[in-house]
């Protein structure tokens, strides 16, 4: 096994165990995506583990849920959250970290919301509306 991969198994166990950090705090998690450079495999060992946890019971304050792992800290994980209808509306409002996560992350777990997004955003990108590129998205509201 390569260092690399080494690395990459070593940071999908950490967010397993934050996975049942969640379960024990009382959250209960649909989609957990792995998104940012471990996604994107360019991740070096200083990089933090990016993930998205969409669930129904997070707290109601926005700052909370988009800086989740301070308010449920775990060793190198940076943890953002979002409702399901939420997410889902986002991705529909172009938001560019919604279209990040869902166009590069790896979902891990997903009782199919994840893959809902996908459906979703492969639309819009059927249809000329978002574009990934090299550094970023266009996007060409019709």
């Amino acid at each position: 096994m390569s260092y690399k991969s080494e690395l990459k198994a070593a940071a999908l166990q950490r967010v397993n165990e934050y996975i049942d950090k969640l379960v024990d705090a009382g959250i209960k998690p649909r989609s957990v995506i792995l998104f940012g450079s471990y996604a994107k495999d360019s991740f070096t060992e200083e990089s933090d583990i990016d993930i998205c946890v969409i669930a129904e019971n997070l707290p109601e304050e926005e700052s909370a849920r988009r800086s989740l792992s301070s308010h449920l800290p775990h060793k190198g994980v940076q943890a953002i959250s979002y409702f399901p209808h939420e997410f889902l509306e986002l991705l529909e409002k172009l938001n560019i970290m919604v279209l990040e996560i869902v166009e590069y992350g790896l979902p891990v777990i997903d009782d199919s919301t994840f893959a809902k997004a996908k459906v979703i955003l492969e639309r819009l990108k059927s249809e000329g509306v978002v574009k990934p590129e090299k550094d970023g998205w266009r996007v060409t509201k019709p």
